[in-house]
Formats: structure tokens, C-alpha cells, sequence
């Protein structure tokens, strides 16, 4: 019989989630919650904060080329796309408050019309 594997398994049981640090506490740059390991963290940004643009929801930067990410597992796959070059400790992004309530007056703005 098969077994099924989640894609949370598939993500702890890549070895490039842990030679590049995805495994570990993340706190979300955006509203400052903590999150349990990457993984998390990418869901709790898409769930959270699906109303804010995409440039600011990029949180996961690769080590090694700084190439932006909303999601740890696409980050794995860019990581295991060019290999060495990218084999290292990703970055979380450092968002401003002012561009994130910039973001949320403009969003406030739209849903007026």
C-alpha cells in the first residue's frame, strides 16, 4: 500500500531545508508572530497577509543570489536548481512599517471604490 506523504514531511525530510536554515523559528517580518520553522511561516504569511502586494509577501531570500521568495519551497527548489551557488543560509526580509501601511491604505482605498 502506498503512504502518503505531506508536503510539510516532504519539506522536513529535504536535506536542503536544513543546510540552508529553513528549519528553524522564524518571527514573520511583517507583524513580528513566531513560527514554528519556515514552513509555517510561509503559511501563516499567505493566509494572514494575502491582502498585502507581492513585493512585501517576499520574505524568503536565497543566500546566495538574493532572490526573493513568498514560499520556503520554492526557495528549495531554486536552491536545488543551481546547487552550490545558492547552498547558502537563507535571509528573511526586512519589511518597513511605513511600506506595509502604505500597502494597507492603498488596499483600504480600492475596496472604497
Amino acid at each position: 500500500m502506498v503512504r502518503y506523504v505531506s508536503t510539510y514531511d516532504q519539506f522536513k525530510e529535504n536535506p536542503v531545508t536544513s543546510s540552508i536554515g529553513l528549519d528553524l523559528p522564524v518571527d514573520c517580518p511583517i507583524c513580528q508572530e513566531s513560527s514554528v520553522d519556515c514552513y509555517r511561516l510561509g503559511q501563516h504569511v499567505y493566509k494572514s497577509h494575502k491582502n498585502l502586494p507581492i513585493d512585501i509577501r517576499k520574505v524568503f531570500i536565497c543566500g546566495g543570489c538574493s532572490t526573493t521568495y513568498t514560499c520556503p519551497r520554492l526557495l528549495i527548489k531554486h536552491v536545488e536548481r543551481f546547487g552550490s551557488k545558492c547552498d547558502k543560509k537563507f535571509k528573511v526580509s526586512k519589511v518597513k512599517r511605513e511600506e506595509i501601511e502604505k500597502a494597507d491604505e492603498g488596499v483600504k482605498g480600492k475596496k472604497k471604490k
